[in-house]
């Protein structure tokens, strides 16, 4: 489904199903049944097609929008997973108020905690039992 997103992404970009097939390397004829297949999966058309031509109707219109969001998504969590599969390490780093993921240098990983104090005061010994379960797993841990 991702491949026929990006075709259909390619042909409303281009405003053409024949400059899309250029960037995608496949016909128009299989663009298009591609674009339909798609279609076909979603239960709802995205295009109205009129000869040659087409326009986006209000679903294709939205779904184009989303698509492009969904992507980007998609591009970051193949990448982030490739790194976890090098075995690329990430930081955890205790400090401030409130839960907050942070990119750190070189593609490192940061996550930033609540308070070390808070977390080692009263019932919530949390603390100890987090450095363990990120040492377990190759993240480096800095306070």
């Amino acid at each position: 489904m991702i491949r026929q997103i990006r075709y259909f992404q390619s042909v409303v970009r281009n405003n053409s199903f024949s400059e899309a097939v250029v960037g995608c390397h496949i016909s128009r004829s299989a663009i298009s049944q591609q674009i339909q297949a798609l279609e076909r999966e979603l239960g709802f058309y995205l295009l109205e097609r009129k000869n040659r031509k087409f326009t986006l109707i209000p679903a294709g219109e939205y779904f184009y929008k989303k698509s492009l969001v969904l992507s980007a998504d998609y591009e970051r969590m193949c990448k982030e997973a490739g790194k976890l599969a090098k075995d690329d390490k990430a930081t955890l780093v205790i400090k401030g108020q409130g839960y907050m993921p942070v990119e750190g240098g070189k593609g490192q990983k940061t996550l930033a905690l609540p308070s070390a104090g808070f977390l080692c005061s009263g019932k919530f010994r949390i603390l100890p039992e987090t450095i363990v379960l990120f040492g377990s797993r190759k993240i480096q841990v800095t306070m």
